[in-house]
């Protein structure tokens, strides 16, 4: 709870402290912390209200959240690869894991690689060459970014096919758990990246 009341901070923080009409770079990296927030608010309420509806909410969510991030990095970097790519995966794997909810096995492995796909966009936008640009922060964001991918593809083929080691969203696995706080500690370390370049 208290990495969620830090993301829920944060998006708060954030449009007040950069301002919406600062830039479009600035724009896109305040929707990647409020859709993150929004994310896991639906989440959180998924069980009480309606599983299916929200928990597939919270995957378009984190997707979206991950489609403003490559959007943040490409206002600062001038045309990165994988535009159509990253968009066209977040729809994909909010369409499969709804279709698929009933099959959890299908629902955990399919979204985690569809985010593990997004995840690989961001770190490629960030690996590609950039003349004269910031370093440091890109090494930041590819660096939390590929970390994240990895327990993210982890935990994905845990659930399709170790299911009886992950048989449901909460279960304390230490691939779970390493997932649930890099999520946040990335977030949180490419907002502060982002700011550097932005600033």
């Amino acid at each position: 709870m208290t990495m969620l009341a830090g993301v829920f901070a944060g998006a708060v923080a954030l449009p007040i402290l950069v301002g919406w009409r600062s830039s479009a770079g600035a724009r896109w990296m305040i929707s990647a912390a409020v859709t993150q927030a929004l994310a896991w608010a639906a989440l959180l309420l998924a069980r009480a209200v309606h599983d299916r509806l929200l928990s597939t909410l919270w995957i378009a969510l984190l997707g979206a959240s991950f489609v403003s991030i490559w959007h943040a990095i490409d206002c600062r970097l001038d045309r990165r690869p994988g535009r159509e790519f990253v968009r066209a995966v977040a729809f994909l794997t909010t369409m499969g894991y709804g279709l698929g909810f009933d099959s959890y096995a299908w629902r955990v492995g399919w979204s985690n690689a569809g985010l593990a796909a997004m995840l690989g966009a961001i770190v490629l936008a960030c690996a590609w060459p950039a003349q004269r640009k910031g370093r440091r922060w890109r090494g930041v964001v590819l660096a939390a970014a590929a970390a994240l991918l990895v327990v993210t593809l982890g935990r994905g083929i845990l659930g399709a096919f170790f299911t009886s080691l992950y048989p449901e969203l909460r279960t304390p696995h230490p691939l779970n758990v390493a997932g649930a706080i890099l999520q946040h500690v990335t977030l949180a370390l490419i907002t502060m990246a982002l700011l550097a370049a932005w600033q």
